[in-house]
Order: structure tokens, then C-alpha cells, then sequence
């Protein structure tokens, strides 16, 4: 139950902070992403972040 907890706890986060990435650069640089870019977006920095959680693609 911890890891569940974990693992939605870090994809709450990363949600969050791509949502709040796009508002930044909105505000800072007059660039504002689609809804579906910063969603894509999200779900690719997750499975990077599940990624090197289990350790796929070290070496060794």
C-alpha cells in the first residue's frame, strides 16, 4: 500500500508541476502549450520518473 501511495503522491506532483511549468512560461514568455501538450508531456516525465525508479537503462 506504501508504494501505491508513493507512486500517486509523485504523479500528483509531476501533474502539477507540468501544469504550473506552462503557466510560467505563459506569464514569462508569451508561450502557452495546449491542455493535450502539457498532458503528453506529463505522461512522459512519469514514465521517465517510473523508469529510473525500477532502474531501467543503467548500466552495469
Amino acid at each position: 500500500m506504501r508504494n501505491e501511495s508513493v507512486d500517486v503522491a509523485g504523479t500528483v506532483a509531476m501533474i502539477v508541476w507540468c501544469i504550473w511549468h506552462n503557466i510560467n512560461n505563459w506569464v514569462w514568455n508569451g508561450i502557452k502549450d495546449t491542455a493535450k501538450d502539457v498532458a503528453m508531456r506529463a505522461v512522459h516525465m512519469i514514465g521517465e520518473w517510473r523508469a529510473v525508479g525500477l532502474g531501467i537503462g543503467q548500466a552495469g
